[in-house]
């Protein structure tokens, strides 16, 4: 090998996904083991040394060379990477699958990196599918009177005392569920609930038959470490709503006679569209330059902050940032005409 840092040989594979075979000068990998090496002995105690003091061969001879060497590897690794990247122009998406093929002193080190870039997806005529879409949604839905009695008769329900006598519906009632003025009031409040949430949910499905449209007529090579990430979301979700309702995952697991395999397994279909719905918003939103607002992108950001004050800035700007690009796009679907 020359004296260049590392050679690199790009392989690519299905479903969006490369393989970068590495070599790295041997003279890098003794750098990052001289280091690594010196790091154990100022940190190292040796009867008969002062700390810091100890020879280099009894440190290696206590921490072991192997462990050197794998430590001084991954550290190489990770600093050599990021160049590989930039300058093969590669788009990676995800945690890399790392292997070291090679690695002994005075070698080249030898790595194979399994990754998945950012797939390649030909849009269909997103603008016309969303034009054939007739559905309306309405700005105030009808709510008829007896939904609005069920909602009242259900918390009725949940407000047996011991012997299984439930309370009168009248204006005492509807006040000792909070700030109501009276029954009417009560009514009034729950027909308004219930048409903010039915005009939620005819939303939704419209945007929903309309991506899932687009997804169909589209072309989407979709990575493997996508449709992951998507499941494990989904069951973090699921896990935190079973346990918000005060059962432990694993007692609802064993109540349902399942195991997390089995769920992925049955949501793979689910994650994969969610995976693939969110690479056409993204894809539309590059070529319509469609991008966050920076004001109320600063402004959701700070009221996570503010509420979860140990959360990671990055992943909250990212998140937000997602979700503003997300229904800008939708809104800009739902405009054309």
């Amino acid at each position: 090998m020359n004296n260049k840092v590392f050679q690199a040989t790009i392989n690519k594979l299905a479903n969006s996904e490369m393989e970068i075979i590495l070599e790295i000068n041997k003279d890098k990998l003794e750098e990052r083991r001289a280091k690594i090496l010196k790091q154990y002995a100022e940190n190292t105690e040796l009867p008969g040394f002062r700390k810091g003091k100890a020879p280099e061969n009894l440190i290696v001879e206590r921490v072991g060379e192997i462990k050197i060497l794998e430590e001084a590897a991954e550290e190489t690794v990770r600093e050599i990477y990021p160049q590989v990247l930039a300058e093969h122009q590669i788009q990676a998406i995800g945690r890399p699958d790392v292997s070291i093929t090679k690695l002994a002193r005075g070698n080249e080190l030898g790595v194979k990196i399994k990754t998945a870039v950012v797939p390649e997806v030909k849009l269909a005529d997103y603008k016309k599918i969303a034009t054939e879409d007739k559905s309306v949604v309405q700005e105030n839905p009808e709510i008829t009177d007896e939904e609005v009695e069920k909602v009242i008769e259900s918390v009725q329900q949940a407000r047996k005392d011991g012997e299984g006598k439930v309370p009168e519906i009248d204006d005492d009632f509807a006040r000792e569920l909070g700030n109501f003025a009276d029954l009417a009031d009560l009514k009034q409040k729950i027909r308004e609930n219930l048409r903010r949430d039915k005009k939620h949910r005819e939303k939704s499905k419209k945007r929903t038959a309309i991506i899932d449209k687009i997804i169909n007529s589209s072309k989407i090579e979709l990575p493997e470490i996508l449709v992951a990430s998507e499941l494990e979301k989904m069951l973090a979700e699921f896990k935190e709503q079973i346990e918000s309702a005060g059962m432990a995952f694993k007692d609802y697991l064993d109540k349902i006679k399942s195991d997390e395999e089995k769920i992925r397994k049955d949501w793979r279909p689910q994650a994969e569209k969610r995976a693939q719905g969110q690479l056409v918003l993204n894809k539309i939103a590059a070529v319509e330059n469609i991008t966050a607002d920076p004001k109320i992108l600063e402004q959701e950001v700070e009221k996570i902050m503010r509420e979860y004050p140990s959360a990671d800035r990055s992943r909250a700007e990212i998140f937000v940032e997602t979700i503003l690009i997300n229904n800008a796009v939708l809104e800009f679907l739902e405009k054309q005409e």
